[in-house]
């Protein structure tokens, strides 16, 4: 019994994965794309495969790499049959022979010979209907597909990503309702959630216990329920902390602190894995760290030692960029950054560059740094951060500093990093070069 919708997209989908034949109990070479999406598809397709009795073996690329990086993967691989999941092929002088017989599910090879299914604007889709037309999909892995197309901007769902949200509400697996959307919610202390929140970051409550502490008395919570998590607490009392928070951050900060949420009703009421805004948390640090092997273990099932090990990893990541943040803000009060057209750069001299990305994305939304690139630098990166979240715009980034000769990872659609042996001034001149409304 099919476990999908059926759907005039779902149906399309379907009909494009009769194009690939999978021969029974086959060693499967599952190519993952390091973006947050493509891990939750990657994740489905390896469950599912390996519950069918298929070998399995994941790797991880970036969303775009070069023809005979493909090519290089699946000669390494040759007695694997390949699937690229949310991997999107460039390049201008034709496609070598060798990758003919590649599955792309969710991204794009533009070459006649090997099979595309799906886009990456539908990438978990995608991959679940090519899990159920060649492994075993089951009701339970709506949990995994749910949380890969949960969206908490407040746009409505639509089309294929709508039947299925609805399919999993009907199944008790999901239940849309408004709440908290800080990081730790449902399992955090509310000093705790408050003081740690990086998405968003709180502007002058983030980082900063004293002034955590002073909103909590001003919202006049007891003692008593300073230890229970936020979406524990009364009606009453959430409405005192989001009184006393309001005139403490910027007002375009609030749709991501309070709004539509999803919770996972299939999950423990205390585990990260209960709200969809804890999963997306989760999912962006994964990729901004550079580690979608342990997200992908996670979005699997492990909820003991892989999900502790994310859980930790988050909010080690938490405290070093809140007090990366403030050594930010204090340089850039002394010293405005180096500006050389749409770009600036700054020195950042941290111990942990895996916080430059969340740096960045913090320091563009301040009006200090007005410009369509920000450069930060320690001793041991480059991370290049710009203000449009796109597929288009990190490709032209990444294909850009390719061709100089540099070799970019990509930490989410809006930044990615460097080494430090790159030369930053050939980065400026890269960036100088790129359309100005492609950043904006």
């Amino acid at each position: 019994m099919a476990v999908l919708p059926d759907t005039p997209e779902i149906e399309r989908l379907r009909e494009q994965c009769e194009a690939v034949k999978i021969p029974t109990e086959s060693r499967l070479l599952i190519v993952v794309s390091s973006h947050s999406t493509a891990v939750f598809a990657g994740a489905v397709l390896a469950r599912c495969a390996l519950r069918s009795g298929h070998q399995v073996h994941v790797t991880f690329k970036e969303p775009f790499i070069r023809p005979e990086e493909i090519a290089n993967t699946m000669a390494s691989h040759e007695d694997y049959m390949p699937i690229f999941v949310g991997i999107t092929g460039v390049w201008t002088n034709g496609t070598p022979e060798d990758v003919s017989n590649a599955v792309f599910v969710g991204g794009l090879l533009p070459d006649e010979h090997t099979v595309t299914i799906g886009s990456s604007d539908i990438l978990v889709p995608a991959a679940s209907v090519f899990a159920e037309k060649h492994f075993t999909l089951e009701q339970p892995d709506l949990v995994t597909i749910t949380a890969g197309i949960t969206d908490l901007s407040g746009t409505r769902p639509s089309g294929v990503e709508a039947a299925i949200l609805e399919l999993a509400a009907d199944a008790d697996i999901v239940r849309a309702q408004k709440e908290f959307l800080l990081y730790g919610a449902n399992f955090l202390p509310v000093r705790d959630c408050l003081q740690f929140s990086i998405r968003p970051y709180l502007h002058g409550v983030t980082g900063d216990k004293e002034s955590c502490d002073e909103l909590l008395e001003e919202a006049d919570l007891p003692l008593s329920l300073r230890l229970t998590p936020l979406t524990q607490l009364g009606a009453d009392e959430k409405q005192r902390v989001m009184s006393s928070l309001i005139p403490r951050i910027d007002v375009k900060t609030l749709p991501a602190v309070a709004g539509p949420n999803f919770e996972f009703l299939t999950e423990s009421e205390t585990s990260p894995m209960r709200w969809a805004s804890n999963i997306q948390v989760l999912a962006a640090t994964a990729w901004s760290r550079g580690r979608p092997g342990i997200a992908l273990g996670v979005w699997m099932g492990d909820r003991a030692r892989l999900l502790n090990l994310l859980m930790d990893d988050h909010m080690r990541h938490c405290t070093a960029v809140a007090s990366a943040v403030q050594d930010a803000f204090h340089t850039l009060n002394e010293t405005p950054p180096y500006a050389d057209g749409p770009v600036a750069s700054m020195p950042l001299p941290v111990p942990d560059a895996g916080v430059l990305p969340e740096v960045g994305r913090i320091l563009l939304s301040e009006p200090l740094t007005d410009t369509q690139y920000l450069i930060l630098r320690n001793g041991n990166s480059i991370c290049v951060c710009w203000h449009a979240a796109s597929f288009e715009h990190l490709e032209t980034t990444m294909v850009a500093l390719w061709d100089r000769g540099l070799s970019p990872r990509s930490t989410s659609l809006s930044s990615l990093v460097l080494e430090s042996s790159s030369d930053w001034a050939a980065v400026v001149e890269v960036l100088k070069d790129i359309p100005g409304d492609e950043a904006t």
